[in-house]
């Protein structure tokens, strides 16, 4: 697959919408996957709201505060910064961000989460992921892994994956990648 970023993305968006289109039940699958991993019990986790065709988090999501964990959902305060992350309740309801359209909490008493839910366009099997190229959560990991461990746990379609992602000097690997087919554990960080 070619390394041109764009004409990847472009790809990778067209194989999300078809698997999102071809597999209906995803979201259950992906909760099942995701039930066998185990993490640190009480933990905050920062969860998405998912927008056009990325897999939706919200069971899986649920399922973590059946077990007792806090949620929080990430806020861009601007351009160029990492993201915050701001509690969350399910059902809440959620602003529409002025630039990129995307739901998010009201901004009030931000919080460190531990693990992170990420979306994102594409994924191998050693954590190189690429996103919508804004870098946001890449700046965010880095931010966070500065001050504690973090748990970064890509969620995508196994259609979303590609043999290798050339990764550039800033991109943040994932610890963990879930799909409704299988979980993949990475190498080391």
């Amino acid at each position: 697959m070619t390394n041109d970023r764009k004409t990847l993305r472009t790809d990778l968006r067209i194989r999300r919408l078809a698997a999102a289109l071809h597999h209906p039940n995803a979201a259950q699958l992906l909760l099942e996957r995701f039930q066998t991993i185990v993490l640190p019990a009480q933990s905050l986790v920062a969860g998405y709201a998912a927008i056009k065709d990325e897999i939706n988090p919200v069971a899986v999501m649920e399922f973590l505060a059946s077990q007792g964990m806090k949620l929080c959902l990430p806020v861009i305060v601007q351009g160029d910064a990492p993201l915050e992350f701001h509690p969350y309740q399910l059902g809440n309801a959620l602003d529409m961000h002025d630039t990129y359209a995307l739901p998010q909490p009201t901004r009030y008493n931000p919080v460190i989460p531990h693990i992170l839910l990420i979306p994102l366009l594409g994924f191998d099997r050693t954590g190189n992921r690429i996103g919508y190229g804004k870098g946001y959560y890449d700046r965010t990991l880095e931010q966070l892994r500065a001050r504690h461990n973090i748990i970064a746990i890509g969620l995508a379609y196994a259609e979303q994956e590609v043999e290798q992602i050339n990764a550039q000097p800033h991109d943040q690997r994932l610890n963990i990648i879930v799909t409704p087919r299988e979980v993949i554990y990475c190498s080391a960080l």
